[in-house]
Parts: C-alpha cells; structure tokens; sequence
C-alpha cells in the first residue's frame, strides 16, 4: 500500500503515470463512498429507498480495492526491486503506518491497557487491506517469476478467473436462484474443489499481476468499448443483483459486493482502462491530482477517524434523507481526511513513515 501515494514508470524511475494518480484518488474517494454506503446498510429495510440509495452507491466504489492493488502491481511489476529493498522501505513503512494509526484509534476506542494493545494490533475495519498487502509484497520475488514468461502470467490469471471468480460466483448464484438438488450438485463440487488447496490462484496477487499486465497492453479501441460496456454491465449487475436477493430474502446481502465476484472485476479493469487511455489532461487537473495523490495513503488511513467523530457528533447517513446526508459527509470526510495527511506530510519523520 505504501506505492498508493508513490508514482513510478516501467521504463524510468521517478517518472510519474499521470493515470495511475488519477486513478490512486479517484480510488480513495470510492473507499471514503463505500464505507459511508455501508454505515447504515443493514440499519434500514431493503424495501425502503435509503437502502437502495445505499445499495446505489456502495455498488458504483466496489471497485475500489481491487484498483488500490491493480496500481501496486502495476507499479511494483514494472521494474525489479531487492528483497533487502522491499523490506527495509516497502513493507517496514506499512509496518510503521499500522502500528501509528493502530495507537490513535486503539487509544479513541479506549479501555484497559491490554484491550488497547489489542486494538492497536488489529486495527480499525479499514485497516485489513495493510497485512493483505504486505503478504503480496512478501511473494513479489515469486510472483516476479511468473510475470517473466507471457505464457506462465496467462495461464495463472485463467486459473485465477476460473477458481477464484466464475466457480464462487456460480456458487453464489446456485445457492440464491438454484433449486435444491443444483445446490447439493454445487456443494458436492465446491468440496472436491476445496481439496485441491489452490491458494495459490484464489487471493488478491491475481488483481496485483492484472494490474501490471493491463497496464503494459495496448488495447484497441475496439476491445477498450467492449471493456467498457462489460464494467458498466458490472456496475449495473452488482446493484440489481444485490437488490434481488436481499428484496427476495428480506435481509440486506452483500454477497456480489466481494472483490472476487465476476462483476466487480469487471468494473475494476473498465475504470482502470478508462483513466489508462481518457484521463484528463488539463493541467489545472494534473496540479490538483498530484497533490491529492501525494497525500492519499494518509488520507485513506485517517478517513475512518472522520467518519467515527461525525457519527459521535450524531451526524450520519440517516440523520436526513440520505439523497443530502451521503454528499454531505462524503465531502465533510474527504476534505478532513486529504487536510489531515496534508499536515502530516509536513513533519518529516512522519511524513516519511506513517502517511
């Protein structure tokens, strides 16, 4: 995670990919979008409108992680790095940061000196994505070895598509619209699928290798449109769908909300390959991206402190009608969350270790 605010070049080190700014923002603001969807998700009925506002905008940022590690892939993949190297800088700064932003809100939550070492260890909700990716970080030796042969990354991202996408996502659909005898029949698969303990092919490194492979093809227009239409078709499945089953069962499920659903992957490659080829290139735009860029890693980490000190602050998406109350924290936490990296980037130490 500590390349979300870093930009990097295949070809020259230092060098900035303007879309992948772009796209590091855009993809902190989604994070902030998704967690206030979330805050009162499964508070209010799936028959009344607020949920399917919820439901609107937590299906249009679901994007959002698998695009964060798309641009770590992309990045790190480019050019090789030592091991020593990935340690001492990469993996030590996420090691720090956590270990920082776990004491502020270990020590907000409070309690018993044992409980707040507890809650510094694991952490806020929004923290997971930091041991998720120190552990492909730790593998990047390896996976660098499958990204050497054009042949060997093909075949790993088919065996990822298969075992980690469209055989969990038959399941999930099975299980909602199938009868019961397809059930047992999908039950009886999946155990025999489970044995095979492919681990290897099923977690985050294949959106990690993905995003360094999207980002060295050249794609024609052509199968960029049919991208695009296969994202938009994500966008509008992962909303319908998810508005189907819980209006069905009555109860709020966020079954196709999961990164390693078919649909979100498809919305993660289209926004991906749409600022790859259509970012704007005004420079008013670059010289605001760049700074927001910089300083998303730490606005990322702090957007949950906001949200929770709004919340204290009795303001949340239910507080009015969430058509008002969603923009209005959204803007309330972006602008605190990006102000407070700001200030944190201008103290060196910290700067340099925890944002």
């Amino acid at each position: 995670m500590t390349e979300l605010h870093q930009s990097g070049s295949s070809s020259a080190p230092g060098r900035r990919i303007l879309y992948l700014d772009y796209l590091r923002v855009l993809a902190t603001l989604a994070v902030i979008l998704l967690h206030i969807s979330a805050q009162n998700w499964r508070e209010v009925g799936v028959n009344t409108y607020q949920w399917q506002i919820f439901n609107f905008c937590d299906s249009i940022s679901r994007w959002c992680v698998a695009v964060f590690v798309m641009i770590s892939g992309a990045l790190f993949l480019s050019r090789r790095r030592s091991i020593r190297s990935i340690y001492s800088h990469n993996i030590l700064r996420l090691v720090t940061a956590a270990l920082f932003w776990g004491v502020i809100y270990a020590l907000i939550l409070g309690g018993t000196p044992g409980q707040i070492l507890l809650y510094t260890i694991r952490g806020r909700y929004h923290m997971w994505f930091i041991p998720m990716i120190i552990g492909i970080y730790i593998c990047i030796p390896i996976i660098e070895k499958i990204t050497e042969s054009s042949s060997v990354t093909g075949y790993f991202l088919i065996l990822t598509l298969v075992f980690a996408f469209l055989l969990p996502q038959f399941t999930n659909l099975a299980e909602d619209f199938g009868g019961s005898f397809l059930n047992e029949i999908v039950s009886a698969i999946n155990e025999n699928i489970e044995d095979m303990d492919l681990h290897l092919v099923l977690g985050y490194t294949g959106y990690f290798i993905l995003g360094f492979c999207l980002s060295k093809t050249d794609f024609s227009r052509k199968q960029r449109r049919l991208l695009y239409l296969a994202g938009a078709a994500g966008f509008v499945f992962t909303a319908g769908i998810s508005a189907c089953v819980s209006l069905k069962t009555q109860v709020s499920r966020g079954t196709y909300y999961d990164d390693f659903t078919v649909n979100v992957l498809l919305e993660s490659v289209a926004v991906f390959l749409l600022l790859k080829y259509h970012c704007p290139q005004w420079e008013i735009f670059k010289k605001i991206i760049l700074i927001l860029s910089k300083y998303s890693f730490g606005a990322y980490l702090a957007h949950v402190l906001i949200l929770e000190q709004l919340k204290r602050m009795g303001l949340t998406t239910l507080t009015f009608t969430p058509l008002l109350s969603v923009p209005l924290i959204f803007f309330i936490t972006a602008v605190f969350s990006f102000g407070i990296s700001a200030v944190i980037h201008q103290i060196p130490v910290l700067k340099k270790y925890v944002a």
